[in-house]
């Protein structure tokens, strides 16, 4: 099992679990296992420990221990944070194939918590005693090692016991605070040219890691559209930023992620006539350009730091101007008050 334990890193002082008062915060989707299925197993795992009674759920947020678990299936990972007044926040993450194996080892790494050692206890001679008995949510191969567990047979022994061999299973780490993303896309609209406007941008997004209900990007973008009137032609382009929050996610299955987001675009526009089209005059004008653009986003993360997307977008142009050719006059292209865009992209998580 890839979320295999590292006791050294899980187990603390017995004071800070032996708690009569335990709040829980469980976030799961709905085809992972229940709050009450992860507390029972819990309590199964603690194996008649006396602390298994104080599992139970108190009114409100005044319990002096606060357990928050959060699993998170599409990104094969699951969170436990550890909460107690006057001791450090413990936060730990682990990674696993299925949500039954996320929740399974979240509430062996409770189990052990809460059975931790009492004062004076040597960790090394007493293991709790769940460490040893098969788990019956897991693959056979992923059962924990007893005999890593175990103390030694004979503890008067003057040979000094074996030390396990490292195991290259266990993923447990501590948690990031940020996601790094860094990616590029292609986009068309149709309120930033005649016939619409074909362009691309590189972005960076953040993301926290303790929650994936929202996330921040920035992108600078370039945009191209050449159009014609008659027998005269004009280029415009587009140099830009764009600002992006998205407070809405939501999961859903196959690793895919819905965002809802809201943008801004900034930068300047700009309009030139072609001499080779007939112009007697190929002046150019830029404008200044902002547009506030809402954002459905569909994305979809790959084995590994890739992730992919697919947008479709609603442009409102918070500036209005229309580009004339002159001599005659003739209009070529007025912004409009709305517009229409969509968009593919990709990322690499780095952080």
């Amino acid at each position: 099992m890839r979320c295999a334990l590292l006791l050294g890193v899980i187990l603390m002082s017995g004071s800070a679990f032996a708690q009569s008062n335990v709040t829980w915060q469980y976030t799961a989707p709905p085809e992972c296992p229940s709050e009450q299925e992860f507390r029972d197993w819990v309590s199964a795992r603690l194996l008649g420990e006396s602390r298994a009674g104080e599992l139970a759920p108190t009114a409100g947020k005044g319990g002096a221990l606060h357990v928050e678990v959060r699993l998170e299936p599409t990104e094969h990972r699951a969170l436990l944070v550890i909460e107690e007044p006057g001791a450090p926040l413990v936060e730990r993450t682990i990674e696993g194939d299925t949500c039954a194996e996320l929740a399974s080892g979240l509430a062996l790494i409770t189990a052990l918590a809460f059975a931790g050692p009492k004062a004076g206890t040597d960790l090394s001679a007493s293991p709790p005693a769940s460490a040893g008995e098969p788990d019956p949510h897991l693959p056979r191969s992923s059962q924990p090692d007893a005999t890593r567990l175990a103390p030694p047979t004979n503890p008067a022994s003057s040979e000094p016991p074996t030390e396990p061999a490292p195991d290259k299973r266990p993923r447990v780490s501590s948690l990031r605070p940020i996601h790094l993303e860094i990616g590029a896309a292609g986009w068309l609209n149709t309120w930033s040219a005649p016939k619409g406007m074909f362009g691309a941008n590189a972005f960076a997004r953040l993301s926290p890691n303790a929650s994936r209900g929202w996330s921040a990007r920035v992108a600078g973008s370039y945009g191209y559209r050449a159009a014609a009137v008659n027998e005269r032609r004009a280029e415009f382009t587009f140099i830009g930023v764009r600002p992006e929050a998205c407070p809405i996610s939501r999961e859903l299955p196959l690793k895919l992620v819905a965002e809802g987001c809201g943008a801004l675009d900034l930068g300047a526009l700009r309009g030139r006539g072609e001499a080779s089209s007939g112009l007697q005059d190929t002046a150019s004008h830029t404008i200044f350009w902002a547009a506030a653009v809402l954002t459905g986003r569909l994305r979809a993360r790959l084995d590994g730091r890739f992730s992919i997307e697919a947008q479709a977008e609603l442009g409102l142009p918070l500036v209005r101007h229309e580009f004339v050719f002159e001599d005659p006059p003739e209009s070529i292209f007025e912004v409009p008050g709305v517009g229409f865009g969509a968009g593919l992209g990709f990322g690499v998580e780095f952080l």
